[in-house]
């Protein structure tokens, strides 16, 4: 697993075992967050979510985490966190940080 991911995996674990957590995410992640989870039943797993259905879970969110491994163009997902006053968390990759602390709206690992 590249180094990146394994770390964003252990932030998303962390805040799990604080507060419980709701993935959106592929197939991949789910498998290697299951593998390095100790608690499991603290996640649950959405898988995609169309636009119509994502905006509760942008409303009840503490955070939007998004441990990208390579560049991203643009990154959808960091400005609609932020339309919605949700933090993200992102890796020092591409456009992202730039995105995050112009905004100042989370943080970059």
């Amino acid at each position: 697993m590249h180094e990146y991911v394994a770390l964003g995996i252990l932030i998303f674990i962390a805040a799990s075992l604080l507060f419980g957590a709701i993935a959106i995410a592929g197939i991949p992640y789910r498998i290697a967050v299951e593998r390095n989870h100790p608690h499991q039943d603290a996640i649950r797993f959405a898988g995609w979510v169309s636009q119509d259905h994502i905006g509760p879970y942008y409303r009840h969110a503490l955070s939007v985490m998004v441990p990208s491994v390579t560049y991203e163009t643009f990154g959808i997902i960091v400005i609609e966190a932020n339309a919605r006053g949700v933090p993200v968390v992102v890796r020092d990759l591409g456009p992202l940080p730039e995105i995050v602390e112009d905004g100042g709206g989370g943080l970059v690992f």
